[in-house]
């Protein structure tokens, strides 16, 4: 660990800093600005190790280390979050997010401000419990969805270098464009909302946004204990279009080509396709054809807005 600015009394804060994240930038652990403000912050509060996000063993290394009043800072995107959550197994330390990525979607959806020295004052409170999503060989902070949400990301990865945050709404258009729906069955704690249906896209929420700031799910909750599941019925670019207007204003959820609903346990099925490629926090992984998707209430503790 690389020592940072003298620290004041109090608990260890582990700051750990991907250097590629999309508004950090590169020299990000070298500079005053932003990162910078941040270790003054955490440094009136208790002593403060920046951590480059190197290599696979960053989190073997901080468990290595830290002892168990340390206070994991993750500055970074929903990627960088994912991964830190993913490798952290035992989740024995409470976190601090703060945005640095190009979405920033789940701490976007926390209401975490995206100044990085005025989030990083909310390590002075009490964390508290949060949810994650449990799925085959991954977990979820924020949401995993499959559908025209997945082509949209597949086609922003390609734009990020280029457009930055403009990347999500032009990789929604290419989508749009391209849309080819899904034939899904969906079980929700064994009540079948959909079976066999073709439809646009299925959303397993705690968080709030998707895609660069798209409220898939403005009601979510990331500590109620339960998923939120949406579902865009649409199967056609005209009906996916009127959804999809509803959908950026965030008054998507009462329509009738729209079902939401919330549970422990999601079951989805992909019918007629061999393989199948879900948007896991912003990650693009292939997962099973058929899977199941339950909530872990309380897996992790966060500091976070009251």
């Amino acid at each position: 660990m690389t020592a940072a600015p003298p620290s004041g009394p109090g608990r260890r804060f582990a700051v750990l800093v991907n250097p590629a994240a999309g508004s950090v930038g590169e020299e990000a652990v070298d500079v005053d600005e932003p990162l910078g403000a941040v270790l003054d912050v955490l440094a009136e509060l208790g002593a403060v190790d920046v951590i480059p996000l190197e290599g696979d063993d960053v989190v073997e290394r901080v468990a290595a280390e830290a002892p168990d009043d340390t206070v994991l800072v993750v500055v970074g995107g929903d990627g960088t979050i994912h991964r830190v959550v993913n490798a952290d197994v035992d989740r024995r330390w409470p976190y601090l997010l703060l945005p640095g990525g190009t979405g920033n979607d789940f701490v976007g959806g926390l209401g975490i401000d995206d100044d990085l020295a005025a989030a990083a004052a909310l390590a002075a409170g009490t964390p508290g419990p949060a949810d994650l999503i449990s799925g085959p060989g991954v977990c979820a902070m924020n949401a995993a969805h499959l559908g025209v949400g997945v082509q949209a990301a597949e086609a922003a990865a390609d734009l990020k270098p280029r457009l930055g945050k403009l990347a999500y709404p032009a990789g929604a258009v290419a989508a749009a464009v391209e849309f080819e729906p899904l034939e899904l069955t969906v079980v929700l704690d064994g009540v079948t909302l959909v079976e066999r249906r073709r439809l646009a896209y299925v959303a397993v929420c705690t968080g709030r946004r998707v895609g660069g700031g798209t409220p898939i799910c403005p009601v979510a909750d990331p500590a109620d204990g339960l998923l939120d599941v949406v579902l865009l019925l649409a199967d056609t670019r005209r009906e996916l279009a009127a959804t999809t207007a509803a959908l950026v204003r965030g008054e998507h959820l009462g329509r009738d080509d729209v079902l939401h609903a919330t549970g422990r346990e999601v079951d989805v099925v992909v019918h007629d396709v061999d393989e199948v490629v879900w948007n896991v926090d912003g990650e693009l992984l292939d997962l099973p054809t058929s899977l199941t998707w339950r909530i872990q209430p309380g897996a992790w503790q966060l500091h976070r807005p009251t």
